[in-house]
């Protein structure tokens, strides 16, 4: 086998050089200098492959216009072409990493980083609020325990007492103001405190007196 552009002309010389086989010319440059500029940035190989056994008569390794970044996550691109013109053949083979250029790989990178902000942001978003949600239950529960001790000591006193919010209206009656204006809580909280009692000034202008008088 002869590399090169131009094989021995005499039968005699090719025979002796060739010990008995034959002879491929193959003018690796014209060939190359065929090639579309797009495919140079790959890994350009020519072998002969002659009884299972290939032998590379040319490789070039690519020139990509841009670096490529990861090519570890990637299988190699590969392409292969085979000619037989007789007993032997003509494989031409094509190899090329696959990765990030820099600016994808910078768009990437920008666009995980915000990802991460965005989910970093609606996590805290909702770590706040779950928070609010427990102390405002908790806040409920301190408020409902100090009213059921307000309610517990209100109902020990003897005396009678009724508990009225801003608008006037009952809220809570002990059991001594029950005994005292003879109602009950169903009929009494919620209720104006003007439908149980009356409030009005004495006559003595010497004295100003406040009378309670309950309805019957």
């Amino acid at each position: 086998m002869y590399l090169g552009k131009k094989a021995p002309l005499t039968v005699k010389d090719r025979i002796a050089r060739s010990a008995g086989g034959f002879w491929i010319s193959i003018d690796l440059e014209a060939l190359t200098s065929e090639i579309n500029p797009e495919l140079k940035t790959f890994d350009f190989t020519i072998s002969i492959v002659s009884d299972g056994n290939a032998r590379v008569l040319f490789s070039q390794l690519g020139a990509p216009e841009y670096p490529a970044y990861l090519t570890s996550l990637y299988t190699r691109s590969f392409f292969s072409e085979q000619w037989n013109p007789g007993i032997s053949s003509v494989l031409i083979s094509l190899e090329a990493d696959i990765g990030f250029t820099g600016q994808m790989l910078g768009l990437t990178v920008a666009a995980l980083i915000s990802l991460l902000l965005v989910t970093g942001l609606y996590t805290a978003h909702i770590i706040v609020r779950r928070a609010a949600f427990h102390q405002h239950l908790a806040s409920k529960e301190v408020l409902f325990r100090e009213r059921e001790k307000a309610v517990i000591t209100l109902n020990s006193v003897q005396d009678a007492i009724i508990t009225i919010d801003a608008n006037m209206q009952v809220i809570h009656i002990n059991p001594a103001a029950m005994i005292q204006f003879n109602k009950k809580p169903s009929s009494t909280v919620g209720q104006s405190l003007s439908n149980m009692v009356q409030f009005q000034l004495a006559g003595d202008t010497s004295a100003a007196k406040m009378n309670l008088m309950s309805h019957p």
